[in-house]
């Protein structure tokens, strides 16, 4: 009934032969269910939703077929079908029903606007297969024992991104400007950064994502941090930026409609050398602002090894405007706009061709009410690769 267990649970060495079998739905959800002797495991993987997992043991292995039956009969009908890809939930299921329930989610991406997200589902379904949540659920405390468990799920699946989630439940509630109304999770994120700290496996970028940041001093931030080369700080932030001053790839970004990024965190990119050669800032979520520290920021910014930036949040002739005054502009090799495009922005592209025409790559990612009848005539003055692209958000979690 089953295919043979992937290299993740033959790496995990578990003493019995397990099999299993992936079911996925075209929206998202899937179900995994692992047969170990007489013993059968289902994990239902709900999108945005906490996992569901049942465990059955049963007399014979007639027994265990004709429950299989009955499963894959209600499954098919309503529209799962196998599919050969890797498990996700093997490892963690040696922890007790309540640390799936309440610490483990298969997602890593925010809830993209409903309007934005139908014409994104490739890319979401991909972008949701590389990384995991880890949530602090409604009590801290609840969760904070199994998280030395959760921690080897992570390093099982082998996962490249993690976010740490401090507000889990910011789907509910208005938007939180003030970092210090956030939840107090400080001991579930210490847990966390700490067994990270020591060992991060295979994790290349981590995000902190409405966490109170402001609880914890510089010095311990950047000890937590330092394994990681890629960071991501979204809905809340540290104080400085020193603790990311080693990473090679930051992105600063917002988890609600109609927030903007504090200009506090934007002018703190001037105020410390900094390694990062990746920048992507959202610096506002849902609108485009008219105005900006941005053009101050990039004057006097030390980003000597910067070479890609993505911006969204902010009017593209504000940010040409803003990058033709500063030096950072020289330096880029990709540059990546998120906004509406229309005439005039296309227009005043052409107009600042020769200070962009060092470039590999110019993206152009146009949102809602974009007009893009003269993106011909602009690929004819730009040297650059001009490319419309379907991809994630600039920040994507």
């Amino acid at each position: 009934m089953g295919h043979p267990a992937s290299p993740t649970t033959r790496r995990l060495r578990y003493a019995s032969p397990v099999k299993t079998v992936v079911l996925i739905h075209p929206d998202g959800d899937r179900v995994e269910l692992f047969i170990t002797g007489r013993r059968l495991d289902w994990v239902h993987l709900r999108r945005f939703k906490s996992p569901v997992h049942e465990q059955m043991d049963y007399e014979t292995g007639a027994d265990i077929e004709r429950a299989l039956m009955v499963r894959f009969g209600d499954l098919t009908k309503r529209g799962f079908q196998v599919a050969d890809v890797p498990v996700k939930t093997r490892a963690a299921l040696d922890l007790p029903a309540d640390a799936l329930e309440r610490g483990l989610g298969p997602l890593v991406v925010r809830r993209i606007e409903s309007q934005e997200r139908a014409k994104l589902v490739t890319w979401l379904a991909e972008f949701e297969q590389s990384g995991l949540v880890a949530q602090p659920w409604l009590d801290e405390q609840q969760i904070i024992p199994h998280i030395p468990g959760l921690h080897r799920f992570v390093l099982g699946m082998q996962t490249r991104t993690l976010v740490l989630d401090g507000n889990p439940s910011r789907d509910m509630r208005q938007a939180v400007a003030d970092p210090t109304k956030l939840p107090p999770h400080g001991a579930w994120l210490r847990a966390w950064l700490g067994i990270l700290q020591k060992a991060p496996g295979e994790i290349h970028d981590l995000c902190l994502r409405a966490c109170r940041l402001v609880d914890l001093d510089r010095a311990e931030l950047t000890a937590h941090l330092q394994p990681f080369a890629g960071l991501a700080f979204v809905g809340s932030f540290p104080r400085d930026l020193a603790s990311a001053a080693h990473a090679t790839s930051l992105t600063l970004g917002l988890t609600d409609a109609d927030t903007v990024l504090p200009d506090a965190i934007l002018e703190a990119l001037a105020k410390a050398p900094m390694r990062v050669e990746r920048l992507a800032l959202e610096l506002a979520r849902g609108r485009q602002e008219l105005g900006s520290p941005l053009a101050d920021v990039l004057r006097t910014a030390k980003l000597p090894a910067l070479r890609e930036l993505a911006i969204t949040g902010l009017a593209p002739t504000t940010v040409i405007v803003a990058l033709v005054e500063s030096p950072v502009l020289a330096q880029l090799t990709r540059l990546r706009i998120d906004a509406p495009i229309d005439t005039a922005t296309l227009d005043h592209l052409r107009e600042h061709a020769d200070a962009l025409g060092h470039l590999e790559r110019l993206e152009l990612r146009p949102l809602s009410g974009s007009k893009l009848d003269g993106i011909a005539s602009l690929r004819t003055v730009l040297p650059a690769a001009v490319e419309l692209v379907d991809a994630p958000p600039v920040c994507p979690y």
